[in-house]
């Protein structure tokens, strides 16, 4: 009786280990951790040590020196267009053209790697060898490459969001220092949509800094194309560019048409005398805004050098008129001279006779 128990204590021993456990060969799901699996393999584990209770699948090799990495394959071949895609640790050889040893990749079997993690911590997404832009101290790289070479073929980057209401962000890209908590960091650039987009997108690009503080808000581009400085809205969207503050720069250039036409021969240019009644009842030059208009409206650079120009123009003729209305009278004043100079000398003439 006793040899009995002991033959059938290991028997005991083994139902224990395996209660949890389910592995059959009747095409039915496979357990670990469980007994009632509901995937076609499920590993359930849990507990409070963070070293060893936790699910995982290791796939190791057992050689050394110049070896292939573990290959991890999803086979959907079977079905319609179906695909094999592999999870690629590349040892010292690179079964599955990852790039280089040491590199991991999502790797389609009849395509080749889509997306390498290279070993110095670079990203690629299209190519196996993410570049590497060197300007001064260490860096990281997402490269996105696509390999066609038709024209408009492009790599993109798409954020994107389900909400429909006006100024919902649909995506940003931040700047963080390895300092920042919460909602700090250096800088962002975020798209905001532009009213109700439910049916048509509209939407507008900022751009914010911090300085000492959260990143604010210094520049917008609207949905109108306009560049807004220093304000997020626009009271009057007839400007391209908006700037809420002083603008300084080395040169600025601005289209002009120029005031060539005051010298045409018809052009008519007002007298003097209708000019200074102009200025005696508006007190402000004729076609030039007055002070008043302004300030409340502003000035267009290029109409207003145009306006300036033609009065330095207007003021050329009246100095040219002038000059040749003071060369008739100098030559009348001369002949005058002249005249009085022989009357003068006949007039002596007869005195001494």
């Amino acid at each position: 009786m006793k040899k009995s128990l002991m033959a059938f204590l290991p028997f005991l021993v083994s139902i224990q280990s395996y209660a949890q456990n389910t592995f059959t060969n009747s095409g039915s799901n496979v357990g670990i951790g469980t007994t009632s699996p509901t995937t076609a393999l499920q590993i359930v584990r849990g507990g409070t040590n963070a070293t060893s209770d936790y699910p995982s699948v290791q796939i190791n090799t057992n050689a050394s020196g110049n070896i292939y990495g573990p290959i991890l394959y999803l086979n959907g071949l079977s079905g319609n267009n179906g695909r094999m895609w592999g999870l690629v640790s590349s040892g010292a050889l690179d079964a599955a053209g990852t790039g280089a040893a040491g590199n991991f990749a999502i790797y389609d079997t009849q395509a080749g790697s889509r997306l390498v993690i290279n070993s110095t911590g670079y990203v690629g997404i299209g190519t196996i060898s993410p570049s590497s832009y060197f300007h001064g101290g260490n860096n990281r790289v997402l490269e996105i490459f696509n390999p066609n070479t038709s024209i408009n073929s492009q790599s993109h980057l798409i954020l994107s969001t389900a909400s429909l209401a006006s100024n919902s962000s649909a995506g940003t890209i931040s700047w963080m220092s390895k300092s920042s908590t919460g909602t700090q960091g250096l800088a962002y650039i975020a798209a905001l949509s532009k009213g109700d987009v439910t049916n048509n997108a509209s939407g507008e690009m900022v751009f914010a800094t911090a300085d000492n503080s959260l990143p604010v808000e210094r520049m917008r581009i609207s949905s109108t194309g306009s560049l807004l400085i220093g304000q997020s809205t626009q009271p009057n969207p007839g400007y391209k560019l908006d700037v809420a503050g002083s603008v300084r720069a080395n040169e600025v250039v601005v289209n002009s048409t120029g005031a060539d036409f005051v010298f045409d021969k018809n052009y008519h240019l007002s007298s003097l005398a209708k000019v200074d009644k102009f200025i005696t009842e508006n007190h402000h030059l004729p076609g030039i805004k007055s002070a008043e208009k302004m300030t409340s409206e502003g000035m267009n650079i290029g109409e207003l050098n145009k306006e300036l120009l033609q009065k330095v123009e207007e003021l050329t003729l009246y100095l040219i008129k002038k000059e040749k209305k003071d060369e008739v009278q100098q030559r009348e004043l001369i002949r005058l001279k002249k005249r009085l100079k022989n009357l003068e000398s006949q007039m002596h003439k007869a005195v001494i006779e």
